[in-house]
C-alpha cells in the first residue's frame, strides 16, 4: 500500500480505509477505529465481512461489479443493521483505485440521523416529534402544494411561525420538479411504502440546496395528503467530489511515479532493445530506412512517418527517440484516431478547473508531460481541423493555452507524427491544412510495407514463435521451408501486424514441434500462390465486359477462370478479415472498400459471406 494512499484517508476527517478486492482491510484511518472501537483491532476486523460493511462474498462482488457500469464512484446505502447502528443512516462512498497495476477500493463512509417521524391525523399540531426536527418536513396534496411545513421548512422559506404558507409547492421551489416525476414518484412511494430520491430546493434569494428528499406516507386514493421529510446533501456532495478529486490526483501521480520509473531506468544504461522493441531486418531494402532513422535521430527535427497500416510506424517513433539526447526524457505517445474529437484538445492541451462540465481541478497536458522529451502523433491525420491550427501555432512558438485557461505555457517538445493516410490528397480536399503538412514533412521517412521486403518475413517469423509459445503454451519450436515459401507467395495487406496474427494462429493449431499453416482452417491466404487478380472497372461492369468472371494468373501465365461473384465474396471475407468483421463506422470494411455500408451489408447477404 502507497504512502500516498495513507496520507489521504489520514486527512479525512470521515471514517475511511482501503480494501483489497478481495475483501482485505489494507488501512483504516482513525476516525474509523473509533468507530467500530475494539472490535477495529480484531483479527475479523481485516476484512470488510468481519467489519460488518458487506455479508458475504457474494454481496461484495455485486458490490465490485457495479464498478463496470457506474465507472469508478460508487454510492450505496447500507442496512443500519450493519454496523448496529439502527438509528443512524449509513452510505458508503467507494473508489477504485489503481497503482502500479493493483486495484484496491478506497471508501469513505457517511453517518447521519434518520428523520423519525410519527404524525397523527393533524399534522398541524406541531408536535414536539416534527416540528422541532432540525429536518425538512412538510405535507402537501398530489399536487405538490404544501398544507403544513415544520419549523426547518418554514425557516428555509423564510415564513415566520404564523405566516400562511401561501402558494408554496414542490412546483416553486423543486428545481427538477415535473408533474411526471412528481406522480412516478408518489406511485413508488404508494406500492413501497416509501421512496427517496435526490433534489434540488430553491431558496427564495435564489440559492439551491441538494436534498435527498422521502415520501413517506401517501393517504387516499386519489391522494388526498403526501408526507414527505428531506434532509441536505451538500456535505456529502462535497465529500463525494473530494473522494473524486482525490482519485484524479492519485491518478496523476500514478503517472508521475511511471515517467520517474521509466528515467531510473534509463539511468541503469539500458540498451535500445531493452528500453523499447527492438526492428527486426535483414532486408537489403529497409536499410535506407534505418540509415534515415539513425540521421534524424540526434536532432531535434520533426519527423513525419508515413506508410501503410501495421508497417511498425509507431517502432520507428521509439528507435528515433531512444536513439536522440531525450532518450532519458519521457516518450509521450497520443493516437489521435483512437479519442473522440471532443477529448482531443483538453488530452493534448490540458485545462484548468471550471473550464467546463466536470472539469473539478486543473488537469495537465501531453504536451506539458512531454516537456524536454518526444511528442508521437499517431494518426496525426484524423486530428480536426480546428485543432490542427493549434497544433501549428505550437510547432511555430512552442507555446500554448490550457482550456479555459488565461496563461501561456512553454515546452520543449520534439514532434514525430505518423499516418497511414495521403496527406497531400487530403491538403488538396481542405481535410488537412497545407501549412501544418509542411511544418510537420520537415523529414519525411516512408516505412516499407511487409510484401517490398520479404527478406525479413524469415526473422519475424523466428520472433513471433519466441514471443508467443509460451503464452499459448504452445510446442513449437521450428518450421519448414515450405512455411516460409508460402508466407513469401502472400502479399500481406495488414503488413507485419497481420503476420504476427498469422503465427499466433498457427500456433495454436500446430501440433508438434513443427510450425504449419493449414489454410483451410486458418482461413487466411488463397491456395493459389503469386496470383494475379484483374479486377474489372465499374465502367467495364456496367458495359458488361468482363463477362462475369475474374481471371487469375499465375507469373503471367494463363490461370483458371472463376465466377466474379466467388471473387468478389473471396476479396471481401479478406477485407473483413483486416477489420475484425466490423462493416460500417471508421476502419470499418466499407471505408477500406470505399463503397456505402448498406451497400456492403447487401453485397454480404447476397453473397453469404461469413463475418
Amino acid at each position: 500500500m502507497s504512502n500516498t494512499v495513507v496520507h489521504l484517508l489520514n486527512v479525512l476527517t470521515s471514517s475511511a480505509f482501503q480494501a483489497s478486492l478481495g475483501g482485505d482491510v489494507l488501512y483504516m484511518n482513525e476516525p474509523m477505529r473509533n468507530l467500530f472501537g475494539a472490535k477495529a483491532d480484531t483479527n475479523r476486523s481485516r476484512t470488510v465481512f468481519g467489519l460488518g460493511l458487506f455479508d458475504n462474498h457474494a454481496e461484495f462482488r455485486g458490490f465490485l461489479r457495479g464498478f463496470q457500469t457506474v465507472g469508478p464512484l460508487q454510492r450505496i446505502h447500507l442496512p443500519s443493521t450493519r454496523l448496529k447502528t439502527p438509528s443512524r443512516r449509513v452510505v458508503l462512498n467507494a473508489v477504485l483505485h489503481e497503482s502500479n497495476g493493483e486495484r484496491s477500493i478506497i471508501g469513505v463512509l457517511s453517518i447521519d440521523e434518520p428523520v423519525e417521524l410519527s404524525l397523527g391525523s393533524d399534522p398541524t399540531n406541531d408536535t414536539p416529534n416534527v416540528s422541532n426536527l432540525p429536518y425538512f418536513v412538510f405535507v402537501t396534496d398530489a399536487e405538490g402544494r404544501f398544507s403544513y411545513a415544520n419549523a426547518a421548512m418554514r425557516a428555509f422559506l423564510q415564513l415566520e411561525k404564523g405566516d400562511d404558507l401561501g402558494a408554496a409547492s414542490l412546483r416553486t421551489i423543486d428545481v427538477d420538479y415535473t408533474p411526471a416525476t412528481w406522480q412516478n414518484a408518489l406511485l413508488l412511494a404508494r406500492k413501497n411504502g416509501d421512496h427517496t430520491y435526490q433534489t434540488n430546493l430553491r431558496r427564495p434569494n435564489g440559492t439551491v440546496l441538494p436534498v435527498e428528499l422521502t415520501i413517506v406516507r401517501v393517504e387516499g386514493f386519489p391522494v388526498r395528503r403526501v408526507l414527505v421529510a428531506a434532509h441536505s446533501v451538500s456535505q456529502q456532495r462535497k465529500l463525494e467530489a473530494e473522494v473524486r478529486d482525490n482519485h484524479l490526483e492519485l491518478e496523476d501521480l500514478r503517472r508521475i511515479r511511471e515517467r520517474d520509473r521509466l528515467h531510473q531506468q534509463q539511468e541503469k544504461n539500458l540498451s535500445p532493445r531493452e528500453v523499447a522493441p527492438a526492428i527486426i531486418s535483414q532486408s537489403t531494402a529497409y536499410q535506407p530506412i534505418l540509415r534515415q532513422v539513425a540521421r534524424v535521430a540526434p536532432t531535434d527535427s520533426t519527423v513525419l512517418i508515413t506508410g501503410e497500416t501495421g508497417t511498425g510506424k509507431e517502432l520507428l517513433a521509439k528507435a528515433i527517440h531512444q536513439a536522440s539526447r531525450r532518450a532519458n526524457e519521457p516518450l509521450v505517445i497520443v493516437n489521435c484516431g483512437a479519442l473522440p474529437k471532443d477529448l482531443i484538445e483538453s488530452e493534448l492541451f490540458g485545462y484548468k478547473k471550471g473550464a467546463f462540465t466536470g472539469a473539478t481541478r486543473d488537469r495537465v497536458g501531453r504536451f506539458k508531460l512531454a516537456d524536454e522529451g518526444t511528442l508521437f502523433l499517431d494518426e496525426v491525420g484524423e486530428m480536426p481541423l480546428d485543432l490542427q491550427t493549434r497544433l501549428l501555432r505550437f510547432l511555430q512558438e512552442g507555446e500554448f493555452t490550457p482550456i479555459g485557461g488565461q496563461e501561456t505555457i512553454y515546452a520543449n517538445v520534439r514532434i514525430i507524427a505518423a499516418t497511414n493516410r495521403d496527406l497531400t490528397a487530403m491538403v488538396k480536399e481542405g481535410t488537412f491544412r497545407s501549412d501544418l503538412y509542411y511544418r510537420l514533412n520537415v523529414f519525411p521517412i516512408h516505412n516499407l510495407p511487409l510484401r517490398q521486403r520479404k527478406d525479413d518475413i524469415p526473422p519475424l517469423l523466428d520472433h513471433f514463435i519466441q514471443k508467443h509459445r509460451r503464452r499459448i503454451n504452445s510446442q513449437v519450436t521450428t518450421y519448414g521451408p515450405e512455411v516460409v515459401e508460402k508466407l513469401r507467395a502472400y502479399s500481406f495487406p495488414g503488413n507485419v501486424r497481420e503476420l504476427e496474427n498469422i503465427v499466433e494462429r498457427a500456433l495454436i493449431m500446430s501440433n508438434g514441434e513443427e510450425l504449419t499453416l493449414d489454410w483451410d482452417i486458418a482461413n487466411l491466404l488463397p491456395e493459389v500462390v503469386e496470383k494475379t487478380l484483374t479486377m474489372p472497372t465499374s465502367q467495364e461492369a456496367d458495359r458488361g465486359e468482363a463477362a462475369g468472371a475474374m481471371v487469375v494468373g499465375g507469373n503471367g501465365a494463363e490461370g483458371e477462370v472463376l465466377p466474379l461473384d466467388e471473387m468478389i465474396s473471396w476479396y471481401i471475407s479478406r477485407v473483413l478479415e483486416l477489420t475484425e468483421g466490423r462493416v460500417s463506422g471508421k476502419g470499418g470494411a466499407a471505408e477500406k472498400l470505399d463503397v456505402n455500408p448498406q451497400t456492403l451489408f447487401s453485397k454480404i447477404r447476397k453473397l453469404g459471406v461469413k463475418r
